[in-house]
């Protein structure tokens, strides 16, 4: 075995045994494995980090520790998050890694989001979950989640526990392998040797989804902080889900978080993101966050934003909406304009090229309620912003 990949199924790391590949990150792979010589029979994820990441200082190592902590304050933490399980270092010919182990979870609201049988009913349920989840942190001691967006959000696996390994790998397929093939002459000591070939995750657009719950795990903890402590300015968040102010030189607070949490419950319910760019950079993403609600205020406007010449003329037009500076580009693309599409046609079968089939639509209602609801969220003042117990009080969800 190499590191954070397998030369076949059914290769042992420790005490786990490898039935499939549930998914991977930029750093690592995320393997669903058998506990051997556990009975009842138990599966699990083992997480294994490149070696060049697996520092005492790794994301994955302070989210371990960090929910760990958050356990002995709040015992009820593993309704909405992964309780970690066990952490073991293995040696490969490319150095130590560190090693993992949650219960097994997967696949992300957004894949789900394509596939579940009642999608008015079910996605409501998962982003509502996904607010109180956001409750429930805010509402610790020491801490409150600062890394909302569906991808960090799972959905797990219950139903792994009563079945043997052939049903599990009926039930998700056989694992795909495809061989690495070097190039010719690829002989270099220092780049280190290629894997023996590329092991395909589990598709949960499928039959697979069938396995998932409906219950939600929040996944990342990393970024997590001391509500006295707030995190230094830059902390790395994902363009389309972080809040303006972060882009634009504020330290965090719980208000970032409401704000990101309106975009991932959007995403949620209708399969689309709200703030959405070619590239998620954060001046692109705040460009599009102006298209849809407006100028900011000042001074971010007119000083703080160093690049909003680049997308927008100094001077707004008659209705107060901010002008583009290319001339061949509409300037007023607001969120009602968005929601009457994006949400009047929700639920995408496919992925963009299929963005004429849809699996269902929105009442005018729920639509209307839902634009609300995203507008007090998505108030560009953190102070005007709601708190998550005044989200969770919107009619939206009843709609």
């Amino acid at each position: 075995m190499r590191g954070s990949d397998l030369r076949a199924f059914g290769d042992c790391i420790g005490k786990y045994k490898v039935i499939h590949k549930l998914g991977f990150g930029g750093s690592n792979n995320v393997w669903l494995c058998r506990v051997l010589h556990s009975e009842p029979i138990e599966y699990v994820a083992v997480k294994i980090l490149l070696a060049l990441t697996s520092t005492e200082g790794s994301g994955e190592l302070v989210h371990f520790n960090r929910v760990q902590e958050l356990a002995k304050s709040d015992p009820m933490i593993d309704k909405y998050c992964l309780l970690p399980l066990d952490y073991f270092l293995i040696k490969g010919p490319d150095g130590t890694h560190q090693c993992f182990v949650y219960p097994a979870a997967g696949p992300s609201l957004m894949e789900l989001s394509k596939e579940v049988d009642n999608p008015h009913k079910s996605l409501r349920s998962l982003a509502r979950q996904t607010a109180k989840a956001m409750l429930r942190s805010i509402g610790m001691e020491s801490a409150t989640e600062v890394n909302v967006r569906p991808e960090n959000i799972l959905l797990r696996l219950d139903s792994l526990a009563v079945m043997s390994e052939d049903e599990v790998l009926n039930a998700l397929g056989e694992p795909i392998e495809v061989p690495i093939v070097l190039a010719e002459g690829f002989n270099d000591p220092e780049l280190g040797r290629a894997p023996y070939g590329v092991i395909y995750p589990i598709d949960f657009g499928g039959p697979a989804s069938r396995l998932a719950s409906e219950r939600i795990c929040v996944i990342d903890f990393s970024e997590s902080y001391d509500k006295d402590s707030p995190p230094p300015l830059g902390l790395a968040l994902p363009g389309r889900y972080g809040a303006p102010e972060l882009a634009l030189g504020h330290r965090f607070s719980m208000a970032s978080d409401i704000w990101s949490l309106a975009p991932t419950i959007f995403s949620i319910r209708t399969g689309h993101v709200l703030f959405d760019t070619y590239d998620p950079c954060a001046d692109h993403v705040i460009s599009c966050m102006v298209q849809l609600l407006g100028p900011l205020p000042e001074p971010w406007w007119s000083t703080v934003w160093k690049q909003r010449g680049v997308y927008f003329k100094d001077e707004l037009d008659a209705e107060g909406n901010a002008v583009k500076v290319r001339v061949d580009s509409s300037s007023k693309y607001d969120l009602q304009e968005s929601m009457s599409w994006w949400v009047g046609n929700c639920v995408p079968r496919g992925y963009y090229e299929h963005f004429t089939e849809f699996r269902c639509k929105l009442s005018k209602k729920e639509k209307d309620l839902l634009e609300d609801l995203i507008r007090m969220m998505c108030q560009y003042d953190p102070e005007k912003r709601p708190t998550i117990e005044q989200v969770l009080q919107h009619p939206w969800d009843e709609a």
